[in-house]
C-alpha cells in the first residue's frame, strides 16, 4: 500500500493466527526520504476488533462486577483471591470526564522543545534513525530493545510538539516511532499487547525480579493514547482500530500466566498495574494514572461507557487508598504493596510527578477532592526537605 509517498508492506499482522490466537503483530516499514513526505497511513490492520460494542441502554452494563466476575472464572484467577472478592466493589458515578485544556502527559511548553524533543539528531540524548523511530539502548544489551512505554512517551512528545509548532518533521517522528510501537506487538484474540521482552527488577532488587515477557497498564494505555491522537490528526481509520484493539487488554484481569493489566485487591479496589507478570502486584501509583490518561482519550474518541466506567473505578481507588501511600510531612510512596511502603521506596521527583497527576484529574473530573490531595502532597514535599 502506498500513501502519501510513504509505503508500507501489507502483512496483516493476524495472518498467522494459530489455533491459540496468538501472534506477532510485525509489519516492515520501508524507508521513505523526507521530501515525499504528506501524509502518513497507519500499517495494515485488520478492521475486525476485540472489544463488543455496546447498544441499547446502558442500564444493562450498569453491573461490571458480573463482567468482571465472568473474566475471573474464564481466566482462571479466582483463586489468586479471597473467594468473597469476587467483583469490582467500589464504582463510584460522579467523577465526570473532559479533556483539559492542558496536555496532560507533555506538561512542557515550546521553551523546552530542542531539549525535550531535539530536532539535531547530532546532540541529541535520544536517538532516532532515519525512519523516525526512537532507538533505545537498555543495559546489558548490545541492541537496541523494544520499550513500549520509551517509545510511546517520544511518541507523545513529538505529537505535542507537532501540535506546537505545526512542523511536519516532528510528525514524522510521532509516526515512525508509533509504527515501531505497533511492529512489536503481540496480538491475543485480536488485541494488542505491548509486552516487554526483558527481565526487570524493581528498584534493582533482584528478588523481585520479573522475569519476561511481562505487561504494564502504562504501557497499553500511553499506546492508546498514542493511536488516538494520530487518528484524530490524520484522519486514518486504522489508527483508530488499533486504539480499539489496545482498549480490549483492559479487561484482562490478573492471572498466574499470560497477559493482564487489571487487578481487583482485597478490598475491592480495582488497579491498573504498571508491572504485571508472575510477581505480585505492586501497584504504583503514577503508572495507575497513566493508564486512566489513556481511557480519557479512548473515551473522548468513542464514548464507550466501558472505558468510563474503568476511569471511574480508578479514580475510586485513589481516593480510597490515598492515605495508604501518602506520607503526612514526607515523600509519598511510589506504589501502595507493601513492597514500597515497608521498604520506604519515597523518590521525590517522582512524588512531585503524582501531584501533577492529581491536579489533572481535577482538572479532567472537576472532582475538588484531586486538587486538594495534590495540594497535600506538595505540602508533604516542602515539609520533607526533599530536593529530588
Amino acid at each position: 500500500m502506498s500513501l502519501g509517498g510513504a509505503n508500507f508492506a501489507t502483512v496483516s499482522p493476524m495472518s498467522a493466527v494459530g489455533q491459540t490466537g496468538r501472534t506477532s503483530a510485525r509489519f516492515r516499514l520501508d524507508r521513505f526520504k523526507r521530501e515525499q513526505y504528506v501524509r502518513f497511513a497507519a500499517p495494515p490492520i485488520p478492521q475486525s476488533v476485540g472489544v463488543p460494542r455496546r447498544t441499547g441502554t446502558t442500564g444493562k452494563w450498569t453491573l461490571l462486577g458480573g463482567l468482571l466476575a465472568l473474566l475471573l472464572t474464564a481466566t482462571g484467577c479466582a483463586s489468586t483471591r479471597p473467594p468473597e472478592v469476587d467483583d469490582w466493589r467500589y464504582e463510584a458515578g460522579r467523577y465526570s470526564v473532559s479533556k483539559p485544556d492542558v496536555d496532560y502527559y507533555s506538561r512542557w511548553v515550546i521553551a523546552d522543545i530542542d531539549k525535550v524533543v531535539p530536532l539535531d539528531d547530532s546532540n541529541a540524548s535520544k536517538l532516532i534513525n532515519a525512519d523516525g523511530e526512537l532507538i533505545v539502548n537498555w543495559p546489558g544489551y548490545d541492541e537496541p530493545v523494544y520499550h513500549p512505554v520509551a517509545y510511546a512517551s517520544y511518541a507523545l512528545d513529538a505529537i505535542h510538539a507537532f501540535d506546537l509548532t505545526g512542523d511536519e518533521e516532528y510528525l514524522r517522528r510521532a509516526l515512525g516511532t508509533a509504527h515501531a510501537l505497533y511492529a512489536g506487538a503481540t496480538s491475543v484474540d485480536e488485541n494488542l499487547w505491548f509486552e516487554y521482552p526483558f527481565d526487570y527488577a524493581p528498584r534493582e532488587d533482584p528478588a523481585r525480579t520479573l522475569p519476561a515477557p511481562w505487561w504494564s497498564a502504562m504501557a497499553q494505555g500511553q499506546a492508546m493514547s498514542v493511536f488516538v491522537r494520530l487518528y484524530e490528526r490524520t484522519g486514518d481509520e486504522q489508527w483508530k482500530a488499533a486504539a480499539e484493539r489496545t482498549f480490549g487488554t483492559f479487561t484482562a484481569l490478573r492471572k498466574a500466566e499470560g497477559p493482564w493489566i487489571v487487578d481487583i485487591d482485597d478490598a475491592g479496589l480495582l488497579w491498573l498495574e504498571e508491572y504485571a507478570g508472575r510477581n505480585e502486584p505492586l501497584h504504583v501509583i503514577n503508572g495507575h494514572i497513566y493508564a486512566m490518561f489513556g481511557l480519557v482519550d479512548y473515551y473522548e474518541m468513542t464514548k464507550d461507557e466501558l472505558a468510563l466506567r474503568l476511569f471511574r473505578g480508578g479514580a475510586e481507588t485513589l481516593v480510597r487508598s490515598f492515605d495508604h501511600w501518602r506520607v503526612p510531612d514526607g515523600l509519598s510512596y511510589y506504589c501502595a504493596a507493601e513492597f514500597c511502603t515497608d521498604g520506604a521506596w519515597q523518590p521525590g521527583s517522582y512524588h512531585r510527578g503524582v501531584a501533577h497527576q492529581l491536579s489533572t484529574l481535577a482538572a479532567i473530573t472537576g472532582d475538588v477532592r484531586f486538587s486538594q490531595m495534590a495540594a497535600l502532597l506538595l505540602q508533604d514535599y516542602a515539609a520533607s526537605g526533599s530536593t529530588g
